[in-house]
């Protein structure tokens, strides 16, 4: 599906990328958890004038149908990957580094790769920690660990643990819940417990 115009760069979960050189990123398109359950024909419409786009997505159902995870799916009874739904359209950011605005140095740390990429817009360094999935069975001591480690040695550390807003967009009031529990025993506490024997730490 990639060629010279469009690039497509997986990242985790359902979040990924596709550059498209010389595109467009005026247009409206509703983000897919937004329509969960619903029919999605009118909002596949503004493909409609966009040839580009909606080669590409056509494109895309032919090859997904016959990937061999999808195969596997549709014999254990289970949805399949079977289409791309492109949205959140932007152009690359360009801002002053944390550092230039006001002489700190840090990181980030998140299974997001979008939260990744502002933080690295920012000048902070992206901290990758194995088992962080953006998901309620998160690695949350890995990113504690690693966000203590970073506080030695940086200004800032920007922690990001998305399982609360998954479980929002699921509709899913007993996930949210566990999310939040979860954020705050194995993140908040964790970090507090962690952060009293260092100086200059708030």
């Amino acid at each position: 599906l990639g060629n010279e115009s469009f690039q497509f760069y997986p990242g985790v979960s359902y979040r990924h990328l596709l550059v498209w050189r010389g595109g467009r990123s005026d247009l409206t398109i509703t983000p897919p958890h937004d329509v969960t359950g619903r029919p999605v024909a009118q909002y596949w419409q503004v493909y409609d004038g966009v040839p580009e786009l909606k080669s590409l997505m056509e494109n895309a159902r032919r090859v997904l149908v016959n990937q061999d995870l999808n195969q596997q799916l549709l014999k254990q009874g289970k949805r399949p990957g079977n289409a791309i739904w492109l949205w959140g359209q932007g152009i690359a950011p360009i801002m002053p580094s944390l550092n230039d605005r006001f002489g700190i140095q840090g990181v980030v740390i998140s299974a997001v790769d979008l939260v990744k990429g502002l933080g690295v817009c920012a000048g902070l360094e992206a901290v990758s920690v194995p088992g962080a999935t953006g998901y309620l069975d998160t690695n949350y001591g890995g990113k504690v660990a690693a966000a203590l480690g970073a506080l030695q040695e940086q200004d800032f550390v920007y922690l990001h643990v998305e399982a609360p807003d998954e479980a929002s967009h699921e509709g899913n009031l007993a996930l949210k819940i566990e999310a939040i529990e979860a954020f705050d025993s194995q993140v908040v506490g964790t970090v507090i417990d962690g952060c009293r024997d260092m100086d200059g730490i708030r």
